[in-house]
């Protein structure tokens, strides 16, 4: 799910969104997206668009 804002989100759901520098983020409200997906800066990714 892609969000605007952090506050958007609630804790521990897993989300998108676009950083300051314009890239998108994966991201967890009030967690560890690396820890929460086992994964780490720099990792692959495939992203579908539907």
């Amino acid at each position: 799910m892609l969000a605007h804002h952090y506050a958007e989100r609630g804790s521990g759901e897993p989300f998108l969104i676009v950083g300051s520098a314009g890239y998108y983020e994966i991201s967890v409200g009030q967690a560890s997206a690396a820890k929460l997906l086992g994964c780490a800066a720099g990792a692959p990714l495939e992203l579908t668009l539907l």
